[in-house]
């Protein structure tokens, strides 16, 4: 290709078996926290967990449904 560089193009997508991008991407782990946000902003959310209050997200669930019109 006329104006291409070296090394770029389209990345082949091998299986994870083979060890291709699959295989790398399958193999990250990362874990995610709030402690920053903590830490530097003094933040606190609202909710903890779902099972701070189970009833109220329960209710809260049922009443953004849609209406039944049967």
């Amino acid at each position: 290709m006329h104006g291409a560089q070296p090394g770029v193009g389209e990345i082949a997508l091998e299986s994870a078996e083979a060890g291709g991008m699959m295989q790398l991407a399958a193999d990250q782990d990362e874990l995610v926290t709030s402690a920053k946000a903590h830490r530097l902003l003094g933040w606190t959310p609202r909710h903890t967990s779902f099972t701070d209050a189970p009833t109220r997200h329960y209710l809260a669930w049922k009443a953004a449904r849609p209406v039944s019109t049967r």
